[in-house]
């Protein structure tokens, strides 16, 4: 359920959030950015 989660993130913050903020990371550091930010909300959600 939390590989989900992470997912999910990946793809809000990759598609959603950096083109609204003019970001535009390469595939790797927002990958990162995902799994880092999801086992922070995994960590939080426990």
């Amino acid at each position: 359920m939390k590989i989900i989660t992470m997912i999910l993130i990946f793809f809000v913050l990759y598609f959603v959030i950096f083109p609204s903020i003019g970001y535009s990371p390469d595939l790797f550091t927002a990958l990162l950015l995902g799994i880092v930010v999801g086992l922070i909300t995994a960590v939080i959600d426990d």
